[in-house]
């Protein structure tokens, strides 16, 4: 699994409304869903797929109609997209922007 290190999340939310890297591996690791956890720096995660090369790439329901950028690099590669047609239950974003009580993520 691949996910975006703390600066594309400073920029994209601000630093303040961002768990912070340690916590989100933490996190997923205990899902026990993931068998290994790779941080990118890029903004979009086109050379990680490249590297990676993944059967299957999936995005949550968000995306669903959006034309994101590594769409190329999976059809070059012939890596099946799926998009999560169920709405996200508790996507991050929802727990961070839709709480009116405040919340540490980064105890």
């Amino acid at each position: 699994m691949g996910i975006n290190n703390n600066i594309y999340l400073y920029y994209k939310y601000g630093k303040k409304y961002t768990i912070d890297i340690e916590r989100r591996i933490e996190i997923l690791k205990l899902t026990k869903i993931p068998k290994e956890i790779i941080v990118f720096s890029e903004f979009e995660p086109s050379n990680l797929i490249q590297i990676v090369k993944p059967n299957i790439y999936i995005k949550g329901s968000d995306y669903m109609g959006i034309e994101i950028p590594e769409k190329q690099i999976l059809n070059e590669l012939n890596i099946q997209l799926i998009i999560q047609e169920e709405q996200k239950i508790n996507s991050s974003s929802s727990i961070i922007f839709g709480s009116k009580s405040a919340v540490n993520f980064n105890k």
